[in-house]
Order: C-alpha cells, then structure tokens, then sequence
C-alpha cells in the first residue's frame, strides 16, 4: 500500500526514499506495544523489498538483451553465432557444423554419364560439378564433395584433363582405374591422394549389385574414401581459393528460364529455372536427370557454361587415344544465376591456378550462394 503511493514514473529508490519518510512519520506517532510490534516485523518488510527489487531487476537485465541504438536499429545483446563460408559453394555454416569438413581433404570423384550409368547415385550432393565430353558424344563428369557425405557412382576411369580442375581444391582424386599412362599420370599428380580402385580395392569401392561384373555398377561412398585419406594421412583441411558470393536477387520475371546446351542425342542438357528456389534444374537426354540414392532432381544455385578448345584425339599409349582438352589460357563464357544470363569469359592461368569468371566488363563474377554446375563444352556448342 505504502509503495503504490508513489507516481508510476519514479525511480525504485526514490519510491523507497518516500516510502520510509512516511513509516518514519507513523512510527513516531505509535504507542509502545504497537512499535514493538513494528520493529519485529520489519526484518520481514526489508526482505519483501529486496525479493521485489530482484524481481524488477531481472526483468530490466532481460530487456537489455535487446535495445533500440540511438539511430533506430535494433541491437541484440547476445552475440550472433560465427558462421564460416564453405570455400567452394560460398553457403555459411554454423561453427561446429563448419569444423566437420574444414578438417577433410575434398573428394573428386570420376563419374559416368552413359544412359547405362543413369539415374546416377550421390551427384546432388556435390558442391560442384563438371562436366566434359570423353568417349565420342558421351560426357563424363568430376564431382567434388566436401560438405555432405553420400554414396556415388557409377564411378568410372581418370582422364587426364579433369585433373585440372581437381587440383584447384587440391582434393583427393577418386578413379576406378584407367589406361596406363592416365593411371601413372594421377600417381604422379595426386601422390598419396590418388585414390585409384585398381590400387585400393575394396577399402573404398564395391559393386552394386555385388556379383555385377559390368563397368557401369562400380560405386563407393565419401565415408569410406574419407577412411583412406586418413590411412594414408592426408585428410586434412586445404586452403581453397574462394569465389566471389553475393546474396540471391531473382530478377522477375526471369529473362533466360531456359538453358539449352546441343550435346548430341542423349547427352543434350537443359536446365530449367526454378523461380520458387531460385535453382535451376537438370534435365540430361530429354529425361529428368534424377539422383537415386536421394531420389530428388539435380538442382543447382549456378550454372556455368565455358567455352574450351577440344583439340582431337592424342595417343596416350600405343593405340589408345584420349581427348586433349585446354583447360589452361581463356575463353567465352555463359553464366547463369538468378534467372539471368551474363556473357562473360573464363581465365585459368596455370594448371594449379584457379578459374576465375569475369563479366563482359572485366569484373570477376559474383555468383549466389549453392551448387554449381560446370559445363566445360567445346568450342561452337550451341547454347
């Protein structure tokens, strides 16, 4: 009652303040047995005080984790968790999440892409993929993993141009075999990181079904090329030289939704933009280009398309013959986000240097946070 005298706007000790001023006045004018009684209540009266300052207290402690700055923006009083971008794909991961693959080396791994291969197992869990031509009309692709853990297949022989793209995240190279100059090419290359299936068997690769003899059913899991590396002490986190990212900004309506890419007859590629997630997704032969192992369409955040010079056929050993490929200078290139396309041009200075894309203006290229897709494409293809 004594309390509630006091105006709404007063601070806590100046209630207190009156509060007592006026108990003074009352007490004296009190006879003897009632001031008696006071004083032994009063150690009482003191200890709901200070249980009802606490209170008040915590309540104004709460309402400083959040506060409004002198210019209006709003202040949180918790510090933001640290996020730490994946070199390769830009996405931000929580701290502990982030710790899991900056520990491990990146995976490379050899995929097929004939219809006997399809629907592929593990691609939508790549962080990036390319994709090139290898035998004929028939593309192959290099996926590299680095943040997901997947089974993936069929995986198929090492070429000795997508070592190259490999390298610039210095990842491990995951093959089933390959003709002898491209077998000792990798050895020499990737050193302990040349995870060949001729060499490492059943450690790290299998076949699906088991009594499968064909080689469109060789197949192996990230977990388990992980498990090598670590045998052979070379899974460790590596620097990754970074794109540029920027946020997602769809334009809409989209000015390029579709991506026609003229490989020939079942290897054509199209790409459908997604307006509702801002990807685009693949369609590989006219079909829905679908992941088994997670049953969902190939969908990415980048499309790449780069223009290379695809320069015939060298003989690697006698009368074997693969393509020679210049992924080292520069060239034209299509990029796609948003639901936009930019012409633009592509520049790999060295074998070890990273590709780095560029707008028609000589600006390095920012592209949104994802996956992305590479097709690395002859000369002249039509897009």
């Amino acid at each position: 009652m004594l309390l509630s005298k006091a105006k709404s706007g007063d601070s806590i000790v100046f209630r207190l303040m009156k509060s007592f001023a006026y108990l003074k006045e009352k007490f004296a004018h009190l006879s003897a047995p009632k001031k008696a009684i006071v004083v032994g209540l009063f150690p009482i009266l003191i200890g709901v005080s200070a249980w009802s300052g606490y209170l008040v207290g915590s309540k104004k402690l709460e309402s400083l984790d959040q506060a409004i700055s002198p210019k209006g923006k709003l202040i949180s009083g918790k510090p933001e968790e640290t996020r730490i971008a994946n070199p390769i794909t830009g996405v931000l991961y929580p701290k502990k999440e982030a710790e899991v693959w900056q520990n491990r080396v990146p995976l490379a791994v050899m995929v097929e892409n004939s219809t006997s291969a399809r629907p592929q197992k593990g691609l939508s869990k790549a962080d990036i993929v390319y994709e090139a031509l290898a035998e004929g009309d028939i593309t192959r692709f290099v996926a590299v993993f680095l943040t997901n853990s997947t089974q993936m297949g069929p995986v198929r022989s090492a070429r000795e141009y997508y070592f190259d793209w490999a390298i610039e995240y210095k990842a491990a190279y995951a093959h089933w075999g390959g003709n002898e100059y491209v077998r000792s090419l990798a050895s020499k290359t990737f050193g302990a990181k040349d995870l060949d299936q001729f060499a490492i068997g059943t450690a790290a690769f299998y076949r699906l079904p088991p009594n499968c003899r064909s080689e469109h059913c060789g197949f192996s899991h990230t977990d388990k090329l992980w498990d090598v590396t670590s045998k052979k002490n070379v899974n460790s986190g590596v620097s990754i030289e970074s794109w540029k990212f920027k946020e997602d900004s769809p334009v809409n309506p989209p000015t390029n939704p579709t991506i026609n890419i003229g490989l020939k007859g079942a290897y054509a590629v199209r790409w459908d933009y997604d307006a509702t997630t801002n990807t685009y997704k693949r369609v590989n032969g006219g079909q829905i280009h679908l992941d088994s192992e997670h049953n969902v369409q190939i969908s990415v955040k980048n499309v790449v398309i780069a223009f290379l010079n695809y320069s015939g056929l060298k003989e690697v050993t006698p009368k074997v013959f693969n393509r020679d490929v210049q992924t080292v200078g520069s060239g034209a290139a299509k990029l796609f986000r948003d639901g936009i396309m930019i012409d633009g041009s592509w520049k790999k200075d060295s074998r070890d240097a990273r590709t780095k894309f560029f707008d028609a203006a000589g600006k390095e290229f920012e592209f949104n946070r994802g996956q992305f897709w590479m097709e690395m494409i002859p000369v002249g293809t039509s897009v």
